[in-house]
């Protein structure tokens, strides 16, 4: 079987996740092209002194939407971390004290729509590596703040106001209202808009995954998504006394 080569990239860059450091300084040098022209979008998106923020996620997590909204709310330029779909960013923004919302997806969610995405996806391996993504996110699952993909889609003012509350910051956030929805998505591709009706005609994976490994990937993502619920729960708890 012939391997391709965004797959080969993929899975190089896969295996510097848990290597923060070396991870942005091979990304850094690819984004620079010492021979042709730089990547420059690429080069706003690592962690740099300049980050104010880390936001990042499995791929097909939201992460082009949370980070467009999060933008726009923002309302001038700010430097994020964002969209290079590894633990890295994460791990690298932990150490340096910045604030960091990781976005997290069912498994067999997010990797149904990778594969529809790219229809090369090799899907064991696209499971393997969703374990070894948030596996290394719950190292550190004290030091972040977990949206689920439901919470970034639908109720993304509450995380930004939860990072506020853990990192002492000042993010502005808002209501996710059909004219913010609007006014995102007409910006975006089709196939990075949360698009429930395009969700439903996806075809299910499931059954060609490893049972096992599944199993333990749930339980992973019940891990965590928890820990985003009990926080939600605490923030209530902490309003109604103030109240």
């Amino acid at each position: 079987m012939v391997v391709g080569k965004a797959s080969l990239q993929s899975k190089a860059r896969a295996a510097l996740g848990r290597f923060p450091n070396l991870y942005i300084a091979v990304q850094r040098l690819r984004y620079r092209n010492p021979f042709g022209e730089p990547n420059k979008a690429s080069l706003r998106r690592l962690l740099c002194d300049e980050t104010e923020i880390v936001i990042e996620g499995f791929p097909r997590s939201a992460n082009s939407w949370t980070v467009r909204v999060f933008r726009h709310w923002q309302g001038r330029r700010i430097r994020i971390a964002e969209h290079q779909h590894s633990e890295a960013q994460i791990l690298a923004g932990c150490r340096r004290g910045l604030p960091v919302i990781v976005l997290i997806r069912k498994p067999q969610d997010s990797i149904r729509s990778w594969d529809q995405y790219d229809p090369a996806l090799d899907l064991g391996w696209a499971l393997r590596r969703w374990i070894a993504f948030y596996s290394a996110v719950e190292k550190v699952a004290d030091q972040v703040v977990i949206a689920t993909f439901e919470q970034a889609t639908e109720e993304f003012g509450s995380v930004v106001q939860q990072a506020n509350a853990k990192f002492s910051t000042r993010f502005l956030y808002g209501e996710i209202t059909d004219k913010l929805r609007e006014a995102v998505t007409s910006k975006m591709a089709v196939t990075a808009r949360p698009d429930p009706e395009r969700r439903e005609h996806l075809q299910d994976v499931t059954d060609r995954l490893d049972p096992a490994k599944l199993l333990c990937a749930n339980a992973l993502y019940e891990r965590l998504a928890a820990r985003s619920q009990n926080r939600d729960k605490a923030a209530a708890a902490k309003q109604g006394k103030q109240a």
